[in-house]
């Protein structure tokens, strides 16, 4: 074996090696990416649940329930309002969402569901009006 051969073979095992360490840090990132939004759809699937919960107390709870709580949600959730299909939506910071069904379609929430603050629940004649505590 001749040191120039040695050489060619030595260039050729380190561009090999670094190709392989380019391809598993690609993935790496893919993958860190796609946890993290896992984790933002959970997190607004948790919001949204929980929501739905108080109404459906506040809906079973007959006419003059008044639920008073604290609206909690992860720090990446930003946004809850109430869907036209029904249901509660949940959006994080980067545009995922998840909703949750509720038990009724008369709600009421002119401003929106307050995220991380203490809301009320109140119903009125069979409405579920959300509002905040005075």
């Amino acid at each position: 074996m001749h040191k120039a051969q040695i050489s060619v073979e030595l260039v050729i095992m380190a561009s090999v090696a670094m190709g392989v360490l380019l391809v598993a840090y690609l993935v790496n990132e893919n993958l860190s990416a796609s946890w993290e939004r896992q984790k933002q759809k959970l997190e607004a699937g948790f919001a949204a649940n929980s929501f739905a919960l108080q109404v459906g107390k506040a809906v079973s709870g007959g006419n003059g329930t008044k639920i008073r709580y604290f609206n909690s949600a992860m720090d990446d959730v930003v946004l809850m309002e109430i869907s036209e299909n029904q249901s509660v939506l949940a959006t994080t910071v980067s545009g995922v969402s998840a909703t949750a069904p509720l038990t009724t379609r008369s709600i009421r929430a002119s401003f929106g569901i307050p995220v991380n603050s203490e809301i009320t629940l109140e119903n009125r004649e069979g409405i579920i009006v959300v509002g905040v505590p005075t």
